[in-house]
């Protein structure tokens, strides 16, 4: 039984690490990806009891090889699991409120179409008394049929917002756009757009990113519902997901090429929002995390869920920061069923 145990320890750890590593490497140029990534939080769960059970049975140099995953992932852990208890009391006046959310278009549709604005209104007005009423809000997947709300009656004067296949990507402001544009995907309905935004004495760059959806998501529920591991059409669905999702990382990874370059020619500092559809343990959150402050790895606190669809678990949206700005606070809401993602907030302090 102990070998057995052994050898299931080692192949974690060594997950784990390897996990780790696949961050570093472009999975183009590898002609690889690493679709585990969604399982990480479980290797890391698994590899964290291995360490506790060698501790207590005293096979201390079966602890070596976890215990080295352990630390070789430790920035990447900080990205899962916040401990950052004490909030900020008392806040700079140059400090912003900002909110990122991927609204699932409201869940609004042609059926029952006015009561489920009102809905979504109700559910928005709870959202933003939780986050103390954000002065920038990043959308990705809005629903043009709220533009009245948010401008008129929330007080957002100041917006840019356009509109992809897979629903719309908008910014909302209290301060003043000085100017707009997008960043064109090519073959996608998923967006990304920008504002430069005059606060105060400060102009900052606040872009809206949303990179290519992995579409699995009801693969996966009916994958759930009906899976029968004797039967040969479940692992030839499997399968599909698996290639489904490979494609979809592969696109993510042209998408934040574009998106980089686009960032260099700014002139100034740079607040991302984004529905990035990668967890932290991908390369494309390590391109961005390198270059820019993750708020939640500053100031989060408990394991960051962010996706509350068929894939339970999954953090996938993000706030990210110029390295010079000072990350007061950050906090998730419960989405009041108006969407499958969950509204993320960040008071940022840009003195």
């Amino acid at each position: 039984m102990i070998k057995f145990l052994r050898f299931c320890s080692i192949i974690c750890a060594w997950t784990l690490i390897l996990l780790y590593l696949s961050t570093w490497f472009n999975p183009k140029s590898l002609g690889v990806y690493f679709g585990l990534a969604l399982l990480y939080p479980v290797f890391f769960g698994i590899n964290f009891i291995f360490i506790l059970l060698w501790a207590y049975l005293k096979k201390f140099r079966y602890l070596i090889l976890p215990i080295l995953g352990l630390l070789l992932n430790y920035s990447l852990i900080q990205a899962y699991f916040g401990l950052r208890f004490k909030p900020e009391k008392n806040l700079d006046p140059d400090t912003i409120n900002i909110c990122s959310f991927n609204a699932f278009e409201f869940r609004i549709n042609l059926y029952d179409f006015r009561h489920k604005i009102k809905r979504a209104e109700k559910a928005w007005r709870q959202i933003s008394k939780d986050f103390d009423d954000p002065d920038i809000l990043l959308f990705q997947e809005y629903n043009r049929t709220l533009d009245t709300f948010f401008i008129k009656n929330q007080g957002y004067k100041h917006y840019h917002i356009i509109e992809p296949k897979d629903g719309s990507t908008a910014i909302f402001s209290k301060y003043p756009i000085l100017e707009t544009g997008d960043i064109p995907f090519t073959e996608s309905g998923n967006s990304a757009t920008w504002s430069d935004i005059k606060i105060k004495n400060n102009i900052i760059r606040f872009y809206s990113l949303h990179l290519q959806s992995s579409s699995i998501s009801k693969d996966a529920e009916n994958f759930s519902k009906k899976a029968n591991l004797e039967d040969k059409a479940t692992w030839r669905s499997a399968w599909r997901m698996i290639k489904k999702y490979k494609s979809s990382a592969l696109k993510r990874v042209d998408q934040l090429e574009l998106v980089i370059d686009h960032i260099k020619s700014s002139p100034y500092p740079i607040i991302i929002g984004t529905d990035l559809n990668e967890v932290a343990a991908s390369y494309v959150y390590r391109n961005l995390n390198n270059n820019f402050k993750d708020a939640f790895k500053e100031k989060g606190f408990g394991y960051g869920v962010t996706y509350d669809g068929a894939i339970p678990g999954l953090k996938i949206d993000y706030i990210f920061t110029d390295k010079r700005y000072k990350i007061v606070s950050f906090e998730s809401c419960n989405h009041q069923n108006i969407s499958d993602h969950f509204p993320i907030n960040s008071l940022i302090q840009i003195q």
